[in-house]
């Protein structure tokens, strides 16, 4: 493959052997490929169709077949030809094949299956032109009960097996769209139906939603990726939320809200205000809230474990440190909230 270093550029090849075999003509259309194989020692990609040389190859129509035996080995051979190198890909066969139009609007998807380890994913319909993908409507189903990719790129430091997803997703010019959308990491599950509307103000958004897991572990890290931080301070522990949410330019309401962190529950309703200073509006309510759970003392802070009078041993003290109130001149509220049992 190094004999093509010089065409592309001088960008570096692997210097191995390799076949070419198939039928080629060119014609107004672009190239066609009837079909044409190609093979080295670690991959094999097999193409036929019409593949155009129009602006971002608008009027191509292939039905392709690759496959790999360790995509370890493909990803640093990419980024050695100057792709962005991606950490901690798994050493695993991998194969792809279906067919794809290109058009003006993007890529339109029939059939495509793509197989890692035991993993599986399957897709049909359109994708936009990235990096936005508006124009997307696309169905999916993928099933990997090693979550190979996922497990290798995390380093195995959250418990991701199996991983399976299912539905259909569209992205329109305002908004996302999620046809009885489901994901599965491990014992992490989440459930979309319905509208979300773009941030900030999420205008829009008519979504029912469902997610639970064994911890905030993950939530927090993906929160963060999109540069939110509501879950940050939060306990770790098991969890459970669902709900309504619905947006427009005035507010975001969320009803028939059922959530559950470690010990603690709220029900009920809220409702917040985009004005010039936002004000929460809501009725709660809680069968048992544990304030020591959402309040721990911090790290490093000694605690006396002598009762002196007046005094019972407990491990659920409020901090002797002031209460940092400063946030909450960011916003007003208007909020009912209810606790049958509170600890304290």
């Amino acid at each position: 493959l190094s004999v093509f270093e010089p065409f592309l550029g001088g960008t570096p090849l692997p210097d191995e052997p390799f076949s070419v075999e198939g039928s080629l003509a060119v014609d107004e259309a672009g190239f066609r490929l009837n079909p044409m194989e190609i093979e080295t020692v670690r991959h094999r990609l097999t193409v036929r169709g019409v593949l155009a040389t129009g602006e971002k190859l608008a009027g191509s129509d292939v039905r392709f077949e690759v496959a790999g035996r360790d995509l370890r080995e493909t990803g640093e051979s990419l980024a050695a030809a100057g792709v962005e190198r991606v950490p901690g890909l798994p050493a695993e066969a991998f194969s792809f094949s279906g067919r794809i139009e290109i058009d003006e609007a993007g890529y339109l998807l029939h059939g495509v299956e793509g197989h890692l380890g035991r993993g599986s994913l399957h897709l049909d319909g359109r994708v936009g032109h990235f990096p936005e993908c508006r124009g997307t409507d696309l169905t999916l189903l993928g099933d990997d009960p090693d979550s190979t990719l996922l497990t290798s790129l995390t380093g195995g430091k959250i418990e991701l097996t199996p991983f399976q997803m299912s539905g259909r997703v569209e992205r329109t010019d305002k908004d996302f769209r999620f046809h009885d959308f489901t994901m599965r990491l491990g014992k992490y599950r989440t459930t979309l139906s319905g509208i979300l509307g773009e941030t900030p103000t999420m205008a829009g958004t008519e979504l029912e939603f469902h997610t639970a897991g064994p911890g905030l572990g993950l939530p927090q890290r993906i929160a963060r990726l999109f540069d939110w931080h509501v879950l940050d301070g939060l306990p770790d522990g098991p969890f459970e939320v669902a709900g309504h949410g619905r947006g427009s330019p005035e507010d975001f309401t969320v009803s028939g809200l059922d959530a559950r962190l470690g010990e603690s529950d709220i029900n009920g309703w809220f409702r917040l205000d985009l004005e010039e200073k936002p004000r929460l509006h809501g009725k709660l309510t809680s069968e048992r809230i544990d304030r020591a759970s959402f309040f721990k003392v911090r790290a490093g802070t000694a605690v006396s474990n002598e009762i002196t009078d007046g005094e019972t041993e407990s491990s659920l003290l409020f901090s002797d440190d002031p209460i940092n109130l400063a946030p909450l001149n960011k916003i007003d509220a208007a909020v009912n909230w209810s606790i049958r049992e509170l600890l304290i």
